[in-house]
């Protein structure tokens, strides 16, 4: 009894699948229609979307609006300090030497005391007069009325000007470069030359690895490369060219160099500014 109520459901289901097949399937296509246009209104409207949250940055904006008021997390800015070139100098720029508790020749080894703390960042020597006293004294020239400092041929005072402008100095050109101390109040751009015009300044040869017997003349080098030692002279430590290099040097440059000679306007400013 209950196969033939089975059998009998199931030809009745037939029957009317086969009766309304044709609208079935009619339907099924309308369905399909819709949904392939709805699948391309959906992919246009999310490239919309995209090309708007591009716009904004990101989604989350677009989808707040522009006007939103919503509080938003504050991100800290760190503040950009300003690096302040200094300006280029020159001698009117220079302290002019007047007679104090320091002389002349000590006022000469405070600044190169300034300026060794400064180089010693760097290849560099004593050179010149102001070897010549630290090896034959011990102690600063006395004939000196500057100081000479000597540094490769590719020197950059870049890296040294706010270093040397802190201690109260400033390195500028005038044929070579040089350093003397630093006055707010202006000068007359002249160089020292004259007892009348005296500042205590700093020469800066550009010559290692080697050195030159006359510096204006660069045919007189000194073939024996530069062997940097060091040297402690008073309260500092100086960099200085080996002992047989010094005497190569010196019997070219000044012959008997142990015999101390001051002559020309050196002279001048030594009777001046004693």
């Amino acid at each position: 009894m209950k196969f033939l109520i089975l059998l009998s459901t199931v030809t009745f289901a037939v029957l009317t699948f086969m009766i309304n097949r044709e609208k079935l399937v009619k339907k099924y296509k309308m369905v399909m229609v819709k949904n392939r246009g709805l699948s391309i209104y959906v992919n246009a409207t999310l490239k919309k979307i995209s090309s708007l949250c591009e716009k904004y940055d990101s989604c989350d904006k677009y989808l707040r609006g522009k006007n939103d008021t919503t509080p938003k997390e504050k991100v800290e800015s760190v503040p950009v300090q300003k690096v302040i070139p200094l300006p280029e100098f020159s001698w009117r720029d220079c302290k002019k030497f007047r007679k104090s508790n320091l002389n002349r020749t000590e006022a000469l080894y405070q600044q190169l005391k300034k300026v060794v703390k400064v180089f010693n960042k760097t290849d560099y020597i004593i050179g010149y007069g102001t070897l010549l006293g630290i090896i034959r004294d011990n102690q600063m020239n006395v004939n000196e009325v500057d100081n000479d400092i000597i540094v490769g041929k590719n020197f950059n005072p870049t890296p040294y000007k706010e270093a040397l402008f802190n201690k109260g100095l400033i390195i500028f050109k005038f044929g070579m470069y040089r350093i003397c101390e630093y006055s707010p109040v202006k000068g007359v751009n002249k160089p020292p030359w004259s007892a009348g015009n005296y500042v205590t300044y700093t020469d800066i040869y550009k010559q290692l690895p080697h050195v030159l017997v006359d510096p204006e003349k660069s045919s007189t080098i000194v073939r024996k490369k530069v062997n940097i030692v060091q040297r402690k002279f008073r309260d500092i430590y100086v960099n200085v060219p080996d002992d047989e290099l010094i005497n190569t040097w010196f019997s070219k440059r000044y012959g008997n160099w142990r015999v101390p000679l001051i002559t020309g306007w050196k002279k001048n400013v030594k009777n001046t500014f004693k």
